[in-house]
C-alpha cells in the first residue's frame, strides 16, 4: 500500500502539470495579445508571425480594463467609423481550412443587431461572427445571440449569450463533419457549450482574395463595430475541445495565489501556475 501510494503522489504532480500544458495538437496561427497600450500596431504571437500584425483603424484604441486586471485590452467605442483590428497580411491564411476554432475575452458594453466581432469575410467566402437580436428578449450587453456566417450560409446559435462582464467567448467549425459548436465562459464560470451543436453544410472554408482578417468588425461593411472591449484574441487551424477551451480561459485569469492546491488520492500538491499568459495561451 505505501508503494502504491508513493506512486501516486508522484503521478498526482505529473497530471496536474499536463493539466495546465498547452493545447499540443493544434497550431495557433494568430494571437492578439493587445498588450501594447499605446500606437497603432497589434502584434500577432501566433505561428504567422509578423505577417498577421495588424492595425488599429478609426476610433479604435487601448483600455486597462482586463479579464485579468493586469496589461491592456482593445477598446472599440460605438463610432461607426470603421473602428476595428485590420489584418490584410492574414488574408489567405484561412482559405481552404476545414477545421478552425476561433475564440477571445469580449466585454460587450453596446450592441447593435448585426455587429462583428471576428471576420474574414467578402460577402461570399470565408468565416464572419457576429451579433444578433437575442432568441428572446432585446439586444443588451448581456442578452444576444450569435450567428456564424460560412461561405455565405449564415448558422444562429439555439441559446442566447447571458453573461455580463467580461465574457470568454468561442466557436468551432467542422467542415468535413459539417458541425459549427459555440461556447460561452466567464472570469467566475467555467467554458460551456452554448446551446447544441448546429449542423452545417458549407464545406471547407472558400477562398477570400479581397478582404482582410478583422477583429471588432467586418471590411464588407465598416459601419458594423460593436461598442465593446476585447482581449486574447485566438485562432486555431484544428478543433479545441471544451477541455481546452477552458484551459485556456482559467490559464488568462489571475488566481487568488500563485499557487494551486490540486487534491487527489487523499493528498494535496502545489503547483505554480501564470497569473497571466498575454491573451491566455497557457505556458
Amino acid at each position: 500500500m505505501k508503494m502504491i501510494k508513493n506512486h501516486l503522489q508522484l503521478f498526482i504532480p505529473l497530471f496536474a502539470i499536463a493539466a495546465l500544458a498547452p493545447v499540443a495538437s493544434a497550431a495557433m496561427l494568430l494571437e492578439y495579445q493587445f498588450e501594447e497600450g499605446t500606437g497603432t500596431a497589434a502584434a500577432n504571437s501566433g505561428t504567422l508571425g509578423a505577417v498577421a500584425n495588424g492595425t488599429l483603424l478609426g476610433t479604435a484604441t487601448w483600455s486597462s480594463d482586463t479579464p485579468s486586471a493586469s496589461g491592456s485590452s482593445l477598446s472599440i467605442p460605438v463610432s461607426r467609423d470603421g473602428a476595428r483590428v485590420s489584418t490584410p497580411g492574414a488574408l489567405s491564411e484561412f482559405n481552404g481550412l476545414s477545421t478552425i476554432t476561433g475564440l477571445m475575452w469580449l466585454k460587450p458594453t453596446t450592441l447593435v443587431n448585426g455587429d462583428r466581432i471576428l471576420s474574414s469575410w467578402d460577402g461570399t467566402h470565408g468565416f464572419d461572427w457576429q451579433i444578433q437580436t437575442p432568441i428572446s428578449g432585446t439586444i443588451a450587453a448581456n442578452n444576444y445571440k450569435f450567428v456564424m456566417t460560412v461561405n455565405g450560409t449564415p448558422y444562429a446559435s439555439n441559446a442566447d449569450v447571458t453573461v455580463s462582464g467580461w465574457q470568454f467567448v468561442a466557436f468551432t467549425y467542422d467542415g468535413g463533419l459539417n458541425n459549427l459548436k459555440l461556447y460561452v465562459g466567464s472570469i467566475g464560470g467555467v467554458v460551456t457549450q452554448l446551446g447544441t451543436t448546429i449542423n452545417t453544410t458549407t464545406g471547407v472554408l472558400a477562398t477570400n482574395t479581397t478582404k482582410p482578417l478583422d477583429v471588432g468588425n467586418t471590411d464588407v461593411n465598416t459601419a458594423r463595430n460593436p461598442g465593446a472591449l476585447f482581449d486574447g484574441v485566438q485562432i486555431y487551424d484544428s478543433i479545441l475541445t471544451s477541455g481546452d477551451l477552458e484551459t485556456i480561459r482559467a490559464a488568462s485569469i489571475p488566481e487568488p495565489s500563485a499557487w494551486v492546491l490540486i487534491a487527489g488520492a487523499g493528498t494535496f500538491i502545489m503547483v505554480m501556475r501564470s497569473r497571466r499568459n498575454g491573451g491566455g495561451q497557457p505556458y
